[in-house]
């Protein structure tokens, strides 16, 4: 619900609490929160997928998984931002 919520009317709300603010700050704010919000989704399924494994005894594919992921992240944001 955030994501689609700041994905839709992320520079509304975004001037909604910084409406005063220089129209540059209020760019990186947006890029910040806009690249957060994608992040939630990918949380929650991570968050799914290692109690899923630690629950089955598995603790080294949730800590491989975490790494690949960290790297993905990193390279979005490098790539992307």
């Amino acid at each position: 619900f955030i994501t689609i919520l700041f994905q839709l009317f992320g520079r509304n709300i975004i001037s909604l609490f910084f409406g005063s603010s220089d129209i540059e700050i209020q760019n990186a704010v947006y890029d910040y929160i806009r690249v957060l919000s994608i992040s939630y989704p990918i949380q929650a399924l991570y968050f799914c997928c290692t109690d899923l494994s630690r629950a089955i005894k598995d603790s080294r594919t949730p800590t491989i998984i975490s790494v690949i992921m960290n790297i993905m992240f990193k390279l979005y944001i490098y790539i992307c931002v």
